[in-house]
């Protein structure tokens, strides 16, 4: 299934989406949070994993807007 379509079935509230797309993206959400916390200057193995996790944890409990694409998201 394509990342769009089930990013369209998450704004309409499907949790199986939204249990589906985090797979998905779960190494991309890694990538930018090293690079984010990089250029903090404290990029650690477990800070960028716990970055991700709370990243995780506030897509899954919150509100979600009508995403145009995999990049919007």
């Amino acid at each position: 299934m394509e990342i769009t379509e089930l990013l369209q079935r998450v704004h309409a509230g499907d949790r199986e989406a939204l249990n589906a797309v985090i797979p998905l993206v779960y190494d991309e959400l890694k990538k930018l949070a090293s690079a984010h916390l990089r250029r903090e200057g404290r990029a650690e193995p477990l800070q960028t994993t716990a970055l991700v996790h709370e990243a995780f944890l506030r897509l899954a409990g919150g509100r979600h807007p009508a995403y145009e694409n995999g990049s919007h998201f």
